[in-house]
This record gives C-alpha cells, sequence and structure tokens, in this order.
C-alpha cells in the first residue's frame, strides 16, 4: 500500500459551537461539503476562483457561508476535463 497524497479538514472552526453561538448542525454539514469540494478542487489543480464558485478563496466563515456548494462554469470544465483524461 502506498499513499500518494492525502489531505485534513479540520472541522472545529466550522461549528458554531466553537464561536460560542447554538449549534446548528445543518449549517455545520455544509460548511464541510464546502471545505471538501474546495480541497478536492485544488488535489486536481484548481486555483482560488474570482467567481461565485466553491473555490472562491475564503478569508472568515461569513465567505464561506456565502459561497455555493458547487463548481462556477469554468471550474466545472476543468474538473471535466481532469475526468475525460483520468479515465
Amino acid at each position: 500500500n502506498k499513499t500518494f497524497g492525502n489531505a485534513l479538514i479540520s472541522v472545529t472552526r466550522l461549528r458554531e459551537k466553537f464561536y460560542r453561538r447554538t449549534e446548528n448542525v445543518a449549517l455545520f454539514e455544509l460548511r464541510i461539503l464546502k471545505e471538501a469540494i474546495h480541497e478536492i478542487g485544488h488535489t486536481i489543480g484548481l486555483e482560488h476562483c474570482p467567481n461565485f464558485c466553491v473555490m472562491k478563496f475564503s478569508n472568515d466563515l461569513e465567505d464561506t457561508d456565502q459561497k455555493p456548494p458547487k463548481f462556477c462554469e469554468e471550474c466545472a470544465n476543468i474538473m471535466d476535463i481532469f475526468i475525460d483524461n483520468y479515465e
């Protein structure tokens, strides 16, 4: 068994209770989803994106909450090319 790469996403700061606010499980799960998709994008070579996209840089949780949990058309096209070349 060889490991060619791995990623660790820390979720502590994605929880509302970290900031002493009322816990919101749905929001927490959505934040995890966005961060996971974002990091997967980086593993296939996507950079931060200026569009309204999951690859947009997040400087804080509000930025993460505002962006969608999906790629913009431009990033999705790059992802499609990667998948086509992989197959």
